[in-house]
């Protein structure tokens, strides 16, 4: 299989390349004892200060590729999500839930990286852990509500997915008012907020419920 050019790989290229992804699992597992990172399925994660930071490293299936993608959230941000979404147990999940789980806050890439394969995956472990470190002394540097909310209104889905991060973050810095008001318009273009709807409604109807009755009570 080529290095560098994708193309349709053979049934024996896919599963080595599957293998290659388990092994490096696992070998994540290993090289990252001792980093201050933790790992579940594949993930790597780990809390700095008011943060929570995941990495992911990514093997491809069509070419001889491995990319590590880096999100930082503010801590914060989950616990008022699932307040809004009635998921308030959840507070109590440990902290990797905040990294994969189905109804989280999911943030948009701060970055990619790609990273020099190795035979060796337990050598490819020690190099991705080594780039997100190196990464992270950078992001950290210039990290901030504004600049993560920011980020988040900037990013291409910014109405989908990425929409509970603006409205909890925006809860955070006491924005409630901007907070509904993003709500609002995404529901006028129609959008839900990148979650299924479910009997209380999809995530927007919740959020808009929600920051009415607590601005309504604030004034009184």
């Amino acid at each position: 299989m080529p290095k560098d050019r994708a193309v349709q790989p053979t049934r024996a290229e896919y599963s080595a390349r599957t293998a290659y992804d388990r092994s490096l699992t696992k070998s994540l597992r290993t090289q990252s004892k001792g980093t201050g990172w933790k790992t579940i399925s594949g993930w790597l994660y780990q809390q700095r200060g008011d943060w929570f930071i995941s990495i992911l490293p990514s093997v491809y299936r069509n070419a001889r590729r491995t990319v590590v993608s880096i999100t930082v959230k503010p801590m914060a941000i989950d616990p008022i999500f699932w307040d809004i979404v009635g998921l308030p147990e959840n507070r109590s999940m440990p902290l990797s839930f905040r990294a994969n789980a189905a109804w989280g806050c999911h943030p948009p890439y701060l970055a990619e990286i790609e990273v020099e394969e190795h035979d060796d995956t337990a050598v490819l472990a020690t190099r991705v852990i080594s780039a997100a470190d190196e990464q992270l002394e950078i992001i950290m540097k210039t990290l901030s509500a504004d600049t993560f909310l920011a980020h988040c209104q900037n990013s291409g889905v910014r109405w989908g997915s990425h929409l509970p991060c603006v409205v909890s973050t925006l809860i955070t810095m006491d924005r409630r008012e901007d907070a509904l008001a993003q709500c609002l318009e995404a529901q006028t273009r129609g959008k839900g907020g990148g979650f299924v709807v479910v009997p209380e409604g999809n995530f927007v109807q919740m959020a808009i419920a929600r920051l009415q009755s607590e601005l309504a009570h604030s004034k009184g």
